[in-house]
């Protein structure tokens, strides 16, 4: 599994008059050739967050609406210290309007180990659990395996 379509829902939450992005997530990801039972191995994602930004990453499997995976991260996963302006090069410009001259994002990339995953399908959420906070997913990519019948744990 990989990329894919992300839904997103940014309502209900401002920042100075201005939309939050607060809560998206995947369609569920199964493997490209018909249904398997695959583990998950890592989870990288990439796009642009404020300074302080925090979020909480969750991993669904099999259409369950209860995480097997949900943790906090913040914005140490920042690559580089040099900001640009929402709005810019058309960052954030489909999910935030308005004068945002003086509100700086910063490129970041994070890598997530998931162990114990395994499943038919998967799905991805990212919720900014941070009042102010804004942050944009460019890139996915869930990287998984596929399991032997006889490698499925019984637990």
């Amino acid at each position: 599994s990989g990329n894919g379509r992300v839904y997103r829902d940014d309502i209900g939450r401002t920042n100075a008059g201005t939309a939050i992005l607060h809560n998206w997530s995947t369609h569920r990801m199964e493997f490209d050739k018909g249904r398997q039972y695959m583990q998950a191995y890592s989870l990288v994602y990439d796009g642009w967050m404020t300074s302080g930004c925090e979020h909480t990453v969750r991993v669904y499997i099999d259409g369950s609406t209860t995480a097997s995976y949900e943790r906090v991260h913040d914005d140490s996963s920042i690559t580089t210290t040099q900001g640009t302006p929402i709005g810019a090069r058309g960052v954030g410009s489909s999910t935030i309007g308005g004068d945002l001259a003086g509100t700086l994002v910063y490129p970041y990339k994070n890598q997530i180990l998931l162990t114990g995953l395994s499943g038919e399908d998967f799905r991805v959420e990212w919720e900014v659990s941070k009042d102010g906070a804004w942050l944009e997913v460019d890139s996915f990519n869930l990287k998984s395996h596929v399991l032997a019948s006889n490698q499925r744990s019984t637990s």
